[in-house]
């Protein structure tokens, strides 16, 4: 008789490009277990159609608070990222009565043998690891760390101000949204977090992983090239595994890639004698969505590039594009040269153009080192100023250090024209996709989780 499966539940939420990574590792495990995906709503599809369970356990997501609240928005645009994270754990409050019902629901029906806390789970990685006393695991996209040679998000400290006190701020915001979902915990009279874990403990507890030495393993989806740089300190408990992936074919195979997939195509073979560049900016909005085109459209003008352009959460389009200019010149050169996409595969799509210009994600930026394809990083938010760090470290692009908002199209014009010609950065791509391809993240993972599950049942025993 075949053995039972054992059970897996992947809690992940934020961008649909912080979920991609995590469908990935979900599509790894179902090799072997019984996967459970608990994500917003937003996101049924996108995990449906690679063949996982999905499971709504929440009505939000970043994608939805960027298009309803101008204040998040504002927050993005002006870089504040403790005020961001206040907004965040205002959002969270007004949903957690509902985002708690669900996460009950799904642990007492169906009780995992196993808990991975992604992007935005900390408080269910402590609370299912303590109240329900189930193996867990911290698999995440970036770690906060300390590092004297680099303040992580682009955060500008000031002339007195201690780098760990404001690490320390920024992670302590997060137990703000503990006590909301605890108080939705004692109006169910079931038990609660901040009574096992209290802010002292928890503030512990980030001290020091932040000083690179936690008590307990946290997984990280880069690349261990990305430690050596930004991250140095951290011990053997923070282990970076590699990123995870979903591959060219598994991406093309998908139906919601399937039209565009074809005018990509089309687009690719109408005029091979000049170069395309590939510009996304994801769930990121900079300004209003005709700023953003005018913006882009204008670089690849003055760069003399075609261009595949993705629409993402700013809707950059043609018709953004009309409505933010008058300048007939710039709508012809865009008639002619650049083709506008809602959806894109970016591992069919990267290997084909001579660089790429996005904000930096986790999950665009090591599609484009696995394509051996030049970035230029035009970040907004986040971590997405540490990623353009690292594209200058590793001599794989351009990477500014300034946000979108803040510098003019002829800036990214010269750094297209600077890459397309620059046979050195195009050969150390290559050596850096070469280390990066063979980095299997999803399946390192799944090797610690074994060995996780095995010290937890001899502790047990």
């Amino acid at each position: 008789m075949e053995k039972e499966r054992k059970v897996i539940s992947i809690f992940a939420n934020g961008s649909r490009g912080d979920i991609q990574p995590y469908i990935a590792l979900a599509i790894e495990l179902q090799k072997k277990y019984n996967v459970r995906f608990l994500t917003s709503r937003g996101y049924k599809s996108f995990v449906q159609e690679y063949g996982i369970h999905y499971v709504n356990v929440y009505d939000l997501d970043i994608e939805y608070i960027m298009h309803h609240d101008e204040n998040s928005r504002d927050c993005m645009a002006k870089g504040d990222v403790n005020l961001f994270f206040k907004q965040l754990s205002r959002w969270h409050q007004e949903c957690a009565e509902d985002h708690v019902k669900r996460m009950l629901y799904e642990l007492d029906n169906h009780k995992p043998d196993f808990f991975i806390a992604g992007s935005t789970g900390e408080y269910w990685y402590h609370y299912v690891k303590k109240v329900y006393d189930i193996p867990c695991v911290e698999v995440l996209l970036n770690i906060l760390g300390l590092n004297k040679d680099h303040m992580l998000f682009g955060i500008k400290l000031d002339p007195n101000e201690d780098q760990l006190t404001r690490l320390l701020d920024i992670a302590s915001n997060s137990y703000v949204s503990f006590e909301h979902f605890d108080r939705e915990m004692n109006k169910l009279n079931r038990a609660a977090l901040v009574p096992v874990l209290s802010k002292e403990e928890y503030v512990s507890l980030q001290r020091r992983r932040i000083l690179g030495s936690p008590q307990d393993v946290t997984l990280v989806c880069q690349s261990k090239l990305f430690r050596d740089i930004l991250f140095p300190i951290a011990n053997e408990n923070i282990i970076y595994t590699g990123p995870c992936t979903l591959d060219a074919s598994q991406q093309q195979s998908r139906t919601s890639f399937g039209d565009n997939y074809n005018k990509v195509e089309e687009f690719l073979r109408e005029d091979i004698s000049k170069e395309v560049v590939y510009c996304g900016f994801g769930s990121m909005i900079s300004k209003s969505p005709d700023y953003m085109t005018e913006f882009i459209v204008k670089a690849l003008f003055l760069s003399n590039k075609r261009g595949i352009v993705l629409g993402g959460n700013a809707n950059l389009s043609m018709e953004a594009l009309m409505k933010g200019t008058s300048d007939k010149i710039l709508i012809a050169y865009a008639r002619d040269n650049i083709l506008f996409v809602d959806k894109i595969s970016h591992e069919a799509i990267f290997p084909r153009v001579v660089c790429t210009i996005h904000h930096g994600g986790i999950g665009t930026l090591f599609a484009s080192l696995r394509s051996a394809c030049p970035s230029i990083i035009t970040p907004v938010f986040l971590d997405q100023f540490d990623n353009a760090h690292v594209v200058n470290e590793l001599k794989v692009g351009i990477g500014f250090a300034k946000q979108l908002q803040q510098f003019a199209s002829k800036e990214v014009a010269e750094a297209i024209i600077s890459i397309s010609s620059n046979t050195s950065i195009h050969s150390r791509c290559r050596e850096v996709a070469e280390v990066i391809r063979k980095e299997k993240g999803q399946s390192k993972i799944k090797a610690e989780l074994e060995k996780l599950t095995s010290i937890s049942a001899n502790l047990k025993t």
